[in-house]
């Protein structure tokens, strides 16, 4: 597999983008009109006498609008494949992503001429996360999907992936 054939596993479905966009901007929308009920309602004498109420209240709108913040952030800037260079040849690099493997003591690991992927999960509480390796001389194609919630891909992961990303680059670079 060329690095250009290897794009298409990042690609992300067109119906999928725009749906994760119209879901997050209906919910940023709805967080900045809970904003506006919220400080039309703190002038009213009853809230005014419940100031923890007031506090817990507007600490998880904020919560809901940074949330969709961060949502539309990811959903317009995805993560890339990154290229970790090295001076292996394509079996030692090979060699080394069945090393991963081990180390993470993952599943599923299937090798398709010089693609490799595996599937890992930290603990129960957290996201699984499909990896992809292009195997070639001198380099590794890196490209972690999370698919815990749709086999297509997940929506929001939190940074877990991109945490998951430098943690195999570090394996990969020692």
């Amino acid at each position: 597999m060329t690095n250009d054939e290897f794009l298409n596993v990042a690609k992300i479905k067109l119906f999928d983008n725009v749906f994760n966009i119209s879901m997050s901007v209906f919910a940023l929308c709805f967080s900045i009109f809970l904003q506006i009920k919220f400080f039309e309602a703190v002038t009213l004498e009853i809230l005014q006498k419940h100031y923890f109420g007031i506090v817990v209240m507007y600490i998880m709108i904020s919560s809901l609008l940074i949330f969709m913040l961060y949502a539309l952030y990811i959903i317009v800037k995805p993560f890339k494949i990154q290229y970790v260079e090295n001076n292996s040849t394509e079996n030692q690099n090979s060699e080394l992503i069945k090393e991963i493997y081990n180390f993470l003591k993952a599943k599923d690991f299937e090798c398709q001429e010089n693609v490799i992927q595996f599937t890992f999960k930290k603990n129960f509480w957290s996201y699984k996360h499909r990896f992809y390796f292009l195997v070639q001389d001198n380099s590794i194609g890196i490209y972690i999907k999370v698919i815990d919630s749709n086999p297509e891909g997940g929506f929001l992961d939190f940074g877990a992936r991109l945490r998951l990303q430098k943690k195999i680059i570090n394996l990969i670079k020692h």
